[in-house]
C-alpha cells in the first residue's frame, strides 16, 4: 500500500520561477519538471514527489531579493522584531543567507552573526561562501532558516544536519510559505518547482517536541516557527493533517491566462515574454487599464508606483477601481 496520496498534478512547468534569462530563445528552452503533490499519510508532511534536485542549480542569474520593496522591507523589521524577542544577546548562524540584506540588518541590531550561503556574491567577511556542515565546527546560540526549508527535498534530514553541525541544540527561527495561505487565496502561481515543500504551522508542532512561538507574518502569507533544536523529532500524522485542496483552488487560472505580462530586459521561462521596466509600460497604458496584482500584499506599492490611474484586480478577483 502506498504512503502517499496525491494531491495536485501539473506538468511541465520551469524548473526556475525565480531565473531571468539572457535571450528569448534560452527561455523558452529552460529546463522543466513536473509538480505531482502528495502528502505522505504517516507524517502528514506535502511534497513535489517528482522533485529532482539535479534540475535545480542556482547561479548569478537567479533573482530572487525582494528587499528593494518597502513593502517587503517593513515584512523583515517584523521578522527582526521576533528575532530580538527570542534570540536577544544570542549569536547566530543564518543559513542560505542569500545576498546578505537580512543578515546585515541584524547586524545592525547588534547580533554577531554568521551566514552560510555557496551563492552569495557580496565582500560581508562574516559570510562563509560554504553549506553549513559539522566539520566547520562552528555553533552559535540560535539558527536563521528563512525561506530555505521549501526548496530542501529532505526537511527533517536536513534540520537533522544543521542540529548536529550546531553542536546538537540552540533554538532555530524558520520562516516558509503558508500553505493554507496559498490555498484560501487560490494562489497557484505558489506552487512551483523551487519550492519541494508546502508547510503549515501544525506541521512544526509535530516536527519540534518543544516550540517556543509560531504564526503568521508578511499579510498571513508566511508562517514562523521558533523552536528547540534538539527538540526535533520525525513528525507523526494526526488527525488535523488531512488536507483536501479547495474545489475552487484553480478557478482563477483562466482567469488570468491571457492577462498575465511580466522582469526588465530580459525573458520569462518557457513563454519567452520580454519583461519591462514599469516606466516604459505604464507610459503606453490606457486610462481604466487593468493591473493584475499576483501579490495583494504589494497592492498599495503598486498603486502608489502608478499614481492610482488604473484599475487593479488582485489575485483572489477583487477589482479595486481608481
Amino acid at each position: 500500500m502506498s504512503h502517499f496520496r496525491e494531491l495536485y498534478r501539473v506538468q511541465q512547468l520551469p524548473v526556475f520561477q525565480n531565473r531571468m534569462y539572457r535571450t528569448e530563445n534560452d527561455a523558452k528552452k529552460c529546463v522543466k519538471g513536473d509538480n505531482i503533490l502528495v502528502q505522505d499519510i504517516e507524517t502528514g508532511l506535502i511534497f513535489n514527489q517528482a522533485f529532482n534536485a539535479e534540475f535545480v542549480q542556482y547561479d548569478t542569474d537567479y533573482q530572487n531579493e525582494q528587499a528593494v520593496s518597502q513593502i517587503f522591507r517593513e515584512h523583515l523589521n517584523d521578522v527582526s522584531r521576533i528575532i530580538v524577542q527570542h534570540f536577544h544577546n544570542s549569536t547566530l548562524i543564518e543559513v542560505g543567507c542569500g545576498k546578505g540584506f537580512f543578515l546585515e540588518q541584524l547586524q545592525k541590531l547588534g547580533f554577531k552573526v554568521t551566514g552560510f550561503d555557496p551563492t552569495y556574491e557580496g565582500l560581508n567577511s562574516n559570510v562563509i561562501k560554504k553549506y553549513f556542515t559539522p566539520e566547520l565546527n562552528l555553533h552559535a546560540d540560535g539558527v536563521v532558516l528563512r525561506h530555505v526549508l521549501e526548496h530542501i527535498h529532505n526537511p527533517i534530514s536536513f534540520l537533522a544536519n544543521i542540529r548536529a553541525s550546531n553542536g546538537g541544540g540552540g533554538k532555530i527561527y524558520i520562516e516558509v510559505p503558508c500553505f493554507d495561505w496559498i490555498c484560501h487565496h487560490g494562489a497557484w502561481f505558489d506552487i512551483f518547482y523551487e519550492h519541494v515543500n508546502y508547510f503549515r504551522i501544525n506541521d512544526f508542532n509535530r516536527m519540534f517536541g518543544n516550540v517556543y512561538d509560531a504564526g503568521h507574518i508578511f499579510g498571513g502569507q508566511y508562517l514562523y516557527v521558533v523552536a528547540d533544536l534538539a527538540s526535533l523529532r520525525g513528525p507523526v500524522c494526526d488527525e488535523q493533517c488531512y488536507f483536501k485542496f479547495p474545489k475552487d483552488f484553480l478557478s482563477s487560472v483562466t482567469y488570468f491566462a491571457d492577462r498575465l505580462k511580466a522582469k526588465q530586459g530580459k525573458y520569462l521561462p518557457a513563454i519567452g515574454l520580454r519583461v519591462q521596466q514599469p516606466e516604459e509600460l505604464i507610459k503606453n497604458l490606457g486610462k481604466f487599464t487593468n493591473i493584475f496584482v499576483m501579490n495583494s500584499n504589494y497592492l498599495n506599492e503598486i498603486k502608489q508606483l502608478t499614481n492610482n490611474r488604473f484599475n487593479y484586480i488582485t489575485g483572489d478577483h477583487e477589482v479595486i477601481c481608481r
